[in-house]
């Protein structure tokens, strides 16, 4: 009988972990924007991004997940052009507006 018990509670725990988990995507969207690094200039992805970062802090969005990618382009390997790197945040869907204000595009998934 304790055994029992046992099983069904580790599966209520496991099911509403899922949907816990699913709820919270619900309200999320993903954004991106070009970090604007260039060829032969020297930039730092990483500080590009914390640049971002910052001007959507500063614009009150809340960052629940950064990281920086590509924009899945090919680029002409030339000085001075653009490396097609991005910024790409995960935020909460009602402040989405404001991210697109500051120039940041919504992320098909």
């Amino acid at each position: 009988m304790h055994r029992y018990f046992m099983i069904t509670l580790l599966c209520s725990l496991f099911c509403l972990s899922c949907s816990l988990e699913a709820s919270n995507k619900e309200g999320t969207v993903t954004v991106m924007k070009s970090l604007g690094v260039k060829q032969c200039e020297g930039g730092s992805v990483s500080a590009a991004l914390i640049q971002l970062k910052n001007q959507l802090l500063k614009a009150q969005i809340n960052v629940l997940d950064e990281k920086s990618s590509d924009d899945g382009m090919m680029h002409i390997m030339v000085c001075g052009a653009n490396t097609g790197d991005i910024g790409v945040f995960t935020i909460p869907k009602k402040q989405e507006i404001k991210a697109r204000r500051l120039g940041f595009e919504l992320v098909n998934d």
